[in-house]
C-alpha cells in the first residue's frame, strides 16, 4: 500500500465480520475516528478466504444448531452463502467475498459510530471502502463502492500512495 509504519490503524477479525454488536470493532473504530482523525476505513478482504470457505460449506448442508463458536461466529456470513445460491448452485469463493465485503461496507456504513463521526465531522468525516485483496499477486482491487458522508466528495479515495 505504499505506507509507512504508524501510517495505517489495523483491526483484523475472521472474515471482516461487523455486526453493531461487535463492542471491540466499536471501540477500535471509536479511538481511531476520535483520538486520531482516522478519514478512510477499508473492509479488505481476501482471496481464499477460510472464514469464507467455512461459511460456503456450511451453506450448502442443511442447517444444525451452531455448536461450536465458529459456527456462531459466521451465521451472518453462513446465511448470506444460502441466500445468494441459484438454480445453478451456491456462489463461487471470490463471489461470496466480494459480496462479504460489500455487507460489511453496508453494515459499517449503518453504525452509530460512523452516523456519530459525520454528525461531528460533518463533510470531513470518515469514507468507507471496499476492498479485496488477491493473494495470488498481491494486487488490490477496489469495489468501486465507497461512501462517505453527506456532502463529502462522491469516492473520495484514501492518499494515491495507498493505492500503489
Amino acid at each position: 500500500m505504499g505506507a509507512n509504519p504508524g501510517d495505517i490503524f489495523v483491526h483484523r477479525g475472521i472474515a471482516n465480520l461487523y455486526t453493531p454488536q461487535d463492542d471491540s470493532l466499536n471501540a477500535v473504530m471509536l479511538i481511531a475516528l476520535i483520538n486520531f482523525k482516522v478519514k478512510h476505513i477499508v473492509v479488505a478482504g481476501h482471496s481464499n478466504c477460510v472464514g469464507c470457505q467455512t461459511a460456503l460449506r456450511a451453506s450448502m448442508l442443511p442447517p444444525t444448531p451452531e455448536t461450536q463458536a465458529i459456527q456462531r461466529y459466521l451465521r451472518p456470513l453462513t446465511a448470506l452463502a444460502r441466500a445468494m445460491r441459484t438454480e445453478d448452485g451456491p456462489p463461487s469463493l471470490d463471489l461470496l467475498v466480494e459480496e462479504n465485503v460489500a455487507q460489511q461496507v453496508r453494515n459499517i456504513l449503518a453504525s452509530d459510530v460512523v452516523a456519530a463521526d459525520w454528525k461531528r465531522r460533518g463533510a470531513e468525516g470518515v469514507h468507507i471502502h471496499g476492498w479485496v485483496y488477491q493473494l495470488e499477486n498481491g494486487t488490490i482491487r477496489d469495489l468501486g463502492i465507497s461512501q462517505g458522508p453527506p456532502g463529502s466528495v462522491p469516492g473520495q479515495r484514501p492518499a494515491a500512495d495507498l493505492w500503489r
